[in-house]
């Protein structure tokens, strides 16, 4: 995708909801529609698509568990495997490549927003005070060099949140897409 920044728009929902993301020129480039509890349960994989009115395949996400391990495997829109994304903890998701070899990682900012605390203090005019202040941010690397960065916006509208996606340096179509699911499941954490 050549056209950034991106924005993403989440469903107020949670990403449980539905997801899309826009390029710059505000065309929808990816849609995830609500997700269904077979999805969340690794019972079938969550279908990513260009439109909601085309609904042509760009990946898919797969839940899978192996000894108790979860992890996302990612495949294109022809079913070629690209990798896989697995939880690291503490705000932070391993990218691996289809041969299993680390090649990024993705890393929460500011994810104390998400924690008991900030629960505590909801809703009001300190929790708006303190979502402004420390917006949510999400880093991605791949192979060590900063590549992609997603930041919190402003709502202007009440029925989704809104997330900016910067790209620092050129990626192949496979990797900007493994990026991009790695992040996609990254936010699955907050549904």
């Amino acid at each position: 995708m050549d056209n950034y920044p991106l924005i993403f728009e989440i469903d107020t929902g949670g990403l449980c909801a539905g997801m899309q993301v826009r390029d710059a020129g505000k065309q929808i480039v990816m849609h995830g529609s609500k997700m269904p509890d077979a999805v969340l349960e690794g019972k079938q994989p969550y279908r990513v698509v260009n439109t909601p009115e085309e609904r042509l395949p760009i990946c898919q996400i797969q839940l899978q568990e192996v000894d108790e391990e979860t992890h996302y495997t990612v495949t294109g829109p022809g079913g070629e495997m690209l990798g896989t994304v697995a939880p690291a903890g503490r705000g932070r998701w391993n990218i691996l490549d289809a041969n299993g070899v680390a090649v990024g990682q993705v890393r929460e900012r500011n994810g104390w927003r998400h924690s008991f605390l900030f629960d505590l203090i909801s809703p009001s005019a300190l929790e708006s005070l303190l979502a402004a202040a420390f917006r949510m941010r999400y880093e991605v690397e791949l192979n060590g060099l900063r590549a992609l960065q997603l930041r919190e916006l402003d709502s202007e509208f009440k029925k989704h949140q809104a997330y900016r996606l910067k790209k620092f340096t050129d990626l192949s179509d496979r990797d900007e897409l493994l990026l991009l699911a790695g992040l996609w499941t990254a936010l699955w954490s907050v549904c």
